[in-house]
């Protein structure tokens, strides 16, 4: 199937944590570190703050991520880059270079904004239910 620029797609915007510390990707998460991972109240509200400015449908914060909707040309104008569906189902990001990756770039993000986010990725689709909308 096709992307069309009005095809609302969502992805998780996953926060650094306010602590400082590593990020997810470099801990083993388990109960006892969770204090560490969550990010700060004021970098949730200014990253939630930018995306809606931005028209994106900003979800609740749940752990240390929350979800943001929006067209494709809305993803594509944000994050400067290229969406197409993969062939296993999953959005993809196509660089200017062609570089492929689940994962929005944050460099054409304005700096203040993009200083608490550790990732804004593409989730894999549902392996289960209807696959014919």
């Amino acid at each position: 199937m096709s992307m069309k620029q009005t095809d609302i797609v969502s992805a998780q915007v996953i926060l650094k944590p306010a602590s400082g510390g590593a990020g997810l990707e470099s801990l083993e998460i388990t109960s006892d570190r969770l204090p560490d991972l969550v990010p700060s109240a004021a970098v949730t509200a200014g990253t939630k703050r930018f995306f809606g400015s931005m028209g994106f449908e900003v979800g609740p914060m749940v752990g240390v991520s929350y979800s943001i909707s929006g067209t494709v040309r809305q993803f594509e104008q944000t994050f400067g880059i290229r969406l197409r569906e993969g062939a296993d189902g999953r959005i993809e990001c196509l660089s200017e270079r062609g570089e492929v990756s689940d994962r929005l770039p944050l460099d054409s993000l304005p700096a203040g904004d993009r200083e608490g986010i550790e990732a804004v990725v593409f989730g894999a689709p549902p392996d289960f239910g209807p696959t014919d909308y």
